[in-house]
């Protein structure tokens, strides 16, 4: 096995608390890793956990909760998909990882972490994995879910927006966005505490 290059941008352990992260180490890290991941394909998309009470789902039955790929209904007119804790973009070979959390606040990874086991999502109703959300050494497969637009194309471009603190005026990090070849573009920000994805 090829030993791939692992990279990642956090201020988790540093900065004071209550405050979001300066986007610096975001802005040198997607620059340090774009030539690993332009032009290469989107293979798989990964998720940590989903963004729900495990208990409701075990023992709801309303449609929004028969599949992952209809789970996001109980929102009706968004655009964006919200997942907990972490996502994956598995990118030719390589793991973009993405933790975004509290406001203005991030994880950024480049293979940095080792995945034992991955769930598959596609046409299983959420009860059937309900029982395994929590575990962090799982990740489920929700590629399902972006299959249209995302998996297969190839990258064009990643870049950040940033954004002033009211309150501080300190540049903080706003979103990560993937541009892709088929001009279709993958907006990752932070919402409630969640990972959001919203294609465009």
């Amino acid at each position: 096995m090829v030993d791939r290059l692992k990279k990642n941008a956090t201020y988790e352990k540093d900065y004071r608390f209550g405050a979001g992260f300066p986007v610096d180490r975001a802005y040198e890290f997607i620059e340090n890793i774009k030539s690993e991941l332009v032009g290469k394909q989107i293979n798989k998309i990964l998720v940590n956990d989903f963004w729900a009470d495990y208990d409701q789902i075990k023992e709801d039955n309303r449609d929004y909760y028969e599949t992952a790929k209809h789970f996001y209904r109980e929102h009706p007119g968004r655009d964006c998909l919200i997942w907990d804790w972490i996502i994956i973009f598995e990118i030719g070979g390589e793991q973009f990882e993405i933790s975004l959390w509290s406001p203005y606040r991030y994880n950024l990874g480049l293979n940095k972490i080792d995945i034992e086991t991955v769930i598959e999502t596609k046409g299983k109703k959420i009860k059937e994995f309900a029982q395994y959300m929590g575990n962090e050494k799982l990740y489920f497969d929700v590629s399902c879910i972006f299959e249209k637009d995302i998996i297969n194309e190839r990258i064009k471009d990643i870049c950040i927006t940033s954004k002033k603190m009211d309150d501080t005026d300190e540049e903080v990090l706003e979103s990560i966005v993937i541009l892709l070849e088929n001009g279709k573009n993958i907006k990752i920000s932070e919402d409630f505490d969640n990972v959001s994805v919203d294609i465009k």
